[in-house]
C-alpha cells in the first residue's frame, strides 16, 4: 500500500493492521522509511523527533538504593526498582528544542505488587504538578501519558522526578524511560469541570477561540464566535474545577466577541476558559505565568 501511494504521488500513508506492528517495525524502519517522512502539507521541522530519556542514560540521575531488574522488560531491556522506606528518587533532564506545549509520557512497568500511586512530579513553565500512576494495573503498562505541559526552550531542564515518597508500605516502585513529544494540536480539551455528559458542540454554533497571548502574564484577551444570537456565559476555572472568574454573561449578538481576563489576583498555573451556550460547551487551556 505504501509503495502504491508513492507511485501515484499521493501524500501521506495509512497502515491498516489488526494485530501488533512490533514484528514489522524493524522492516518499516530499515526498508520503507530509510528517510524520515514529513507530515503532508507541513514544513519538515513541524514535527520534532520524540525525545526519550532512558533510566540508564546521562539525562537521568538517581539516588542510591535502586536495583536493576531484568525479568520485566522496559523500553530498553530491563528497568529499575526500589521499595518503600528510606528515600529513593530518580530525576530526568531534557534539552527542550523550542518553547511550547509537549506531551509527556512514562514507560510504565506493570507488576501485581507494584505501587498503585507512583508519584511523578512534573516541573514545567508554570510550576510543578504531581501525577499518580498505578503500576499494578495491566491496562496502563508501556507508554502512559502523564499529560500536556508547557516548557520553555533550554538545555538540561529538570522535567520529571519520581520518588518512593508516600507509596504503600509493601509496594515496589519501578522506574524506566520518559518521553517528550512536541504538541502541535489546538489547545482545546474535553471538559474537566463538569460531571454530567457533555453535549458535542455543532461545528456551526459557537466556538471559544484561542486566547492571546498564551502563555500570558497578568492579562489575556479571549475571543469567541457566535453564528447566531445566543445566551452566553464565559467562565474561568482552575485545575480543580473551581470557578475563578466570570467574564461574560447574557445574550450576545452573532459575530466575534472579545473579553479580557485581568488575572493579577490569580496565581501562576494552568486554567480553563469555559464557554457555555444553549447549544453546548467549549473549553480552552489558559497558561498564566508570573
Amino acid at each position: 500500500m505504501i509503495r502504491t501511494t508513492r507511485a501515484r504521488n499521493l501524500q501521506g500513508h495509512v497502515i491498516w493492521y489488526y494485530n501488533t506492528l512490533a514484528d514489522d517495525l524493524p522492516y518499516l524502519r530499515d526498508e520503507v522509511y530509510q528517510q524520515p517522512a514529513a507530515v503532508p502539507g507541513r514544513p519538515r521541522e513541524w514535527r520534532l523527533p520524540a525525545r526519550v530519556i532512558n533510566e540508564e542514560e546521562a539525562g537521568a540521575s538517581r539516588s542510591e538504593g535502586w536495583t536493576p531488574y531484568t525479568t520485566l522488560r522496559g523500553f530498553k531491556e530491563g528497568c529499575l526498582y526500589c521499595r518503600a522506606g528510606e528515600e529513593r528518587w530518580i530525576e530526568y533532564t531534557a534539552d527542550i528544542a523550542e518553547t511550547g506545549w509537549y506531551e509527556l509520557y512514562t514507560f510504565n512497568i506493570y507488576q501485581f505488587s507494584a505501587s498503585q500511586r507512583a508519584p511523578y512530579e512534573i516541573r514545567h513553565a508554570a510550576g510543578s504538578d504531581t501525577v499518580y500512576v498505578n503500576q499494578a494495573l495491566s491496562g496502563q503498562a508501556r507508554w502512559f501519558k502523564l499529560g500536556d505541559y508547557f516548557f520553555r526552550q533550554g538545555v538540561g531542564q529538570r522535567v520529571v522526578r519520581l520518588s518512593n515518597a508516600g507509596i504503600e508500605a509493601n509496594a515496589v516502585l519501578f522506574a524506566d524511560a520518559i518521553m517528550l513529544i512536541r504538541s502541535r494540536r489546538p489547545l482545546g480539551m474535553p471538559a474537566l469541570v463538569a460531571r454530567q455528559p457533555e453535549q458535542v458542540l455543532p461545528a456551526a454554533s459557537s466556538i471559544l477561540l484561542e486566547n492571546y497571548p498564551n502563555p500570558f502574564n497578568a492579562a489575556t484577551r479571549i475571543r469567541f464566535t457566535l453564528v447566531q444570537s445566543a445566551m452566553v456565559e464565559l467562565r474561568i476555572h482552575d485545575m480543580r474545577g473551581r470557578e475563578v472568574a466570570v467574564l461574560a454573561r447574557g445574550r450576545h449578538d452573532a459575530g466575534v466577541h472579545e473579553v479580557t481576563w485581568q488575572a493579577q489576583a490569580a496565581g501562576s498555573g494552568l486554567y480553563y476558559g469555559l464557554l457555555i451556550t444553549e447549544s453546548g460547551k467549549s473549553i480552552r487551556k489558559l497558561l498564566l505565568l508570573k
